[in-house]
């Protein structure tokens, strides 16, 4: 993955910050040994370095922020402040308190001293898979929503999710996610949106690299999908042309599936507002009671539109990208919607008695954003609709890319 030209100017102001802070540790060492003080390192000293890292980290940031850095380059910031200044300062004490003439240090540090150290290091690791591994490693996530009774039909319907490509070309990882999702065999394909991001030149010379991306899936009732806030009708009309995926825009369409026939309203992806409101009340009042009605949205918030006696099955969308980073007890670190946290995670829910389907998202937020994913893959999915006897569930498998 080719860093950003933000990543970069993050990662050599994080080593400045760290070298800085390392000068103040040398500095405190080497006046404790001169001082005869048994060890030259300790936990004070070390604080007192932490405190400086932490001190000119606060400083860059204000430096950017009036330089007009916006939100997701000063979160690039941070993030190498943590897993690459921070692993310099303790690669440099460690290496200062390593016994390298004759097993005896050249600065002698307290144990104390010497575990944070070893701590600080470990984020660097964390900072390697969050980065390199974790965003690359794809797996299916399988729900089964069980319908209300009424609905026609006794078949169960395979639907197959793939949001947030947001990739700047087509490469491996996004040919394994639609190779991951064809092996799954939906029966329908539902595409939420935020295909590609990048600059508008290299937009028009990939539009036949993503055509062929879209062309390799198939589903028996057809691919559906709808733009992103990232994604342009013109360009994205000229990506799909010739593929057989149906581009939806603010309409609705009814597609024959087995025993069952579906109601599908595909919402605009930029913003949600009355004319989105309008397609809902028309769908809501589209069809029989024996009909399986599903709104695909990119922003979840779709949900927030629906009525308390909304007769619309289940929202299908992504944007969240589940947060990218998900935190044990806390959840997402980034909901970008108004819905709940514990939904912006991504997986099936309800939200004001409504079902909702939040995928994670294939890609990551690009530009000027740190390029992570933390507890949180990406995703490709499965959603079964059953009969009322099924439990509502969730299932996890992890899949390697190939």
């Amino acid at each position: 993955m080719p860093l950003t030209h933000a990543t970069v100017v993050s990662l050599q102001l994080a080593a400045i910050d760290s070298g800085i802070a390392f000068v103040v540790l040398l500095t405190q060492a080497v006046m404790r040994r001169w001082r005869k003080h048994d060890t030259a390192i300790t936990m004070r000293t070390t604080g007192i370095a932490g405190t400086v890292l932490v001190g000119a980290c606060v400083v860059k940031l204000v430096v950017l922020d009036h330089r007009g850095w916006d939100h997701f380059g000063i979160l690039n910031a941070v993030y190498a402040e943590m897993v690459f200044g921070l692993p310099l300062l303790s690669a440099g004490l460690l290496i200062a308190a390593f016994p390298w003439r004759r097993g005896r240090p050249f600065l002698r540090a307290t144990r104390p001293s010497l575990a944070i150290a070893v701590l600080g290091l470990l984020a660097a690791a964390g900072g390697v898979y969050a980065s390199f591994i974790e965003p690359y490693r794809l797996i299916v996530e399988t729900a089964t929503l069980p319908l209300p009774d009424g609905r026609s039909g006794s078949a169960p319907v395979r639907i197959g999710v793939i949001s947030d490509f947001q990739t700047p070309r087509v490469g491996d990882h996004e040919r394994a996610a639609a190779r991951l999702l064809m092996e799954q065999r939906p029966d329908i394909i539902l595409l939420a949106g935020d295909v590609c991001e990048t600059y508008p030149a290299e937009r028009e010379r990939q539009i036949p690299a993503f055509r062929e991306l879209h062309a390799s899936m198939s589903a028996p009732a057809g691919i559906y999908c709808v733009l992103g806030n990232l994604d342009y009708m013109s360009w994205m009309k000229r990506v799909v042309e010739g593929t057989g995926v149906r581009l939806l825009y603010n309409e609705i369409i009814t597609v024959d599936l087995k025993d069952r026939r579906l109601l599908i309203a595909g919402l605009s992806g930029a913003y949600l507002g009355l004319v989105e409101e309008a397609v809902i009340r028309r769908l809501e009042q589209t069809g029989g009671p024996g009909d399986i009605r599903i709104i695909l949205s990119h922003r979840p918030d779709a949900v927030l539109l629906l009525p308390p006696q909304s007769n619309v099955d289940l929202v299908v969308s992504g944007h969240t990208h589940g947060g990218q980073v998900r935190l044990p007890w806390i959840g997402a670190l980034a909901e970008s919607s108004a819905i709940p946290r514990w939904a912006a995670g991504g997986g099936l829910f309800e939200i004001n008695g409504h079902p909702i389907y939040v995928n994670r998202g294939v890609g990551m937020e690009r530009g000027a954003a740190p390029q992570v994913r933390f507890l949180c893959p990406p995703t490709v999915s499965v959603i079964n609709l059953t009969g009322p006897d099924k439990p509502t569930e969730a299932t996890v498998e992890t899949r390697p890319a190939e």
